[in-house]
């Protein structure tokens, strides 16, 4: 026994020079490129800089003050929260149903899958550029199909007020990599317990609602923790479709930020926006949590 601890201590060093080698870089990597930018972040909310005055002077938190007081901070804000709860009305529970369906069929099941699946492989851009000849007002099928239906037309993405709810409606095809999630969570449960429900004469609806989705639901709370996390950063997607236009109507917070950076050159506020919005993530994600923890309990 002391030969075999004193061989364990002797591997140690070698297992911790290991460790650095190979960890060493990505640690490295990840503080430049994730902490660094956010402490100087930090300190740059602190200062006035913009290309006017590039001196940096210490203005305490005057640049937190403009941007609580500013009515279009929180119109973004509340752009980006009515957008979030449209995704959930019209997208987020759309490839939870179709997994459950999914697993319910026997023959063909990994055809369909592949197919759902398929669309996650074409880039996000592409989608888009289809979205926008679709929402279209002058020639796009949208405005085709509600000719069609004697409808009048509309301007969909150039409407305030469809602007946000047309931004989500791709997401009732559902589709993607969503489905492989909740399919991996539901082939995880035990045969055995659908077998027996099955010999009990429980029907597919039965299993689906009390075997299946009950034993899926911590997947479902972590996407949603995700989806409540990626919403405040909301950014590439809606950039694309509408420049955050028209007006304001779709403009997130992060692309505010993005504007009062790259646009008006304000790099100050844009930094102090920039740390509200972590601040608001770190105490929705937080909350979000402490609810799923509560219910687990």
């Amino acid at each position: 026994m002391a030969a075999v601890a004193q061989s364990k201590r002797k591997r140690r060093p070698h297992l911790l020079l290991a460790q650095v080698v190979f960890a060493g870089p990505a640690i490295l990597l990840f503080f430049v490129f994730k902490y660094y930018p956010l402490l100087d972040g930090m300190r740059m909310s602190f200062v006035s800089w913009t290309p006017s005055d590039a001196s940096q002077r210490f203005v305490g938190l005057l640049n937190y003050i403009s941007t609580f007081n500013s009515p279009l901070f929180w119109t973004m804000v509340a752009n980006t929260a009515i957008i979030f709860l449209l995704y959930l009305a019209c997208s987020f529970w759309v490839p939870i149903v179709q997994s459950l369906l999914i697993a319910q069929i026997r023959a063909g099941h990994k055809v369909i899958r592949f197919l759902y699946v398929l669309p996650a492989a074409i880039p996000a851009m592409v989608g888009v550029v289809v979205w926008r000849f679709i929402w279209d007002p002058g020639y796009g099928i949208a405005n085709e199909i509600m000719h069609l239906l004697h409808l009048p037309a509309q301007q969909w993405l150039g409407d305030p007020r469809l602007v946000k709810t047309v931004l989500v409606l791709p997401g009732l095809l559902g589709g993607g990599l969503g489905i492989l999630i909740y399919l991996a969570a539901i082939q995880n449960i035990s045969e055995e317990i659908i077998e027996a429900a099955i010999v009990d004469g429980a029907h597919a609806w039965q299993r689906m609602w009390k075997i299946i989705f009950p034993n899926i639901w911590y997947m479902i709370e972590i996407q949603l923790i995700l989806a409540i996390s990626t919403s405040l950063l909301q950014f590439d997607y809606v950039y694309a479709m509408t420049r955050g236009g028209p007006g304001y109507a779709s403009t997130t917070v992060v692309m505010g930020m993005y504007f009062k950076g790259f646009s008006e050159f304000r790099y100050s506020e844009a930094a102090a926006w920039s740390i509200v919005v972590t601040l608001i993530s770190f105490v929705v994600t937080a909350a979000a949590l402490k609810l799923s923890r509560q219910e687990a309990n």
